[in-house]
């Protein structure tokens, strides 16, 4: 997976989780933020943590987590109980929109990073997200910044920042809707209705979904 292919995948993810987040009135995060530590996090998609896992985050599967979890060492277990003793366990999922929608209740629902929640500046929101023990890295701020600032991935904040309504990615058709309905890539409904939606339209929704059970019969 190249740069461009990840945020083909992940922009409108992340854009639709947090407009649908802030119209709810639960609180968001800043896709840019979202996004800039997901590359940073898996190498824009390079890591086996997210082809293997659809792990975007590196969060770490405590004992408190119930659900799939992958090992950095490539031992996993998919059991939600059983795995081999590792350095690091990490939480694994279904489908890239359910990392991206576990991020976002992580973020939002945890009181240590409350000071990113609805915060409107980039470097804000990962500072608070920093200092509230996501990661231990002294330069983490400077280098999810880095990626934001080189990629001019604020762009991608009109969602919740302005008036602007999300946009289609050029050339997306219903076809590569459906394609993506197929593959798991927007997860299950009501969030997949939601979060197509949210991006591209209800009219781009019905017309994939239109696709997809003509060819699931």
């Amino acid at each position: 997976m190249n740069k461009q292919e990840f945020l083909q995948l992940i922009v409108p993810l992340a854009q639709a989780e947090a407009k649908r987040r802030k119209d709810a009135g639960t609180g968001f995060v800043l896709p840019s933020v979202c996004i800039g530590q997901a590359a940073l996090e898996t190498g824009w998609g390079g890591s086996s943590l997210m082809t293997k896992a659809n792990a975007f985050f590196g969060i770490k599967a405590t004992t408190s987590w119930g659900g799939k979890v992958f090992s950095s060492k490539t031992q996993e277990c998919y059991d939600n109980v059983n795995y081999t003793t590792i350095t690091a366990a990490f939480r694994a999922y279904d489908t890239p929109a359910d990392s991206v929608k576990d991020y976002y209740d992580l973020i939002t629902g945890s009181a240590r990073y409350a000071a990113a929640v609805n915060a409107t500046d980039a470097r804000t929101a990962i500072t608070a997200i920093k200092e509230g023990g996501y990661a231990t890295s002294p330069t983490y701020i400077a280098n999810v910044m880095a990626v934001i600032d080189s990629n001019n991935l604020t762009q991608y904040d009109n969602v919740v920042t302005g008036n602007a309504e999300p946009q289609p990615a050029a050339g997306k058709s219903a076809e590569e809707l459906a394609d993506e309905i197929i593959n798991g890539v927007w997860g299950s409904n009501p969030e997949r209705r939601e979060n197509i939606t949210a991006k591209y339209g209800a009219d781009a929704y019905r017309a994939a979904q239109a696709i997809v059970n003509e060819r699931m019969g």
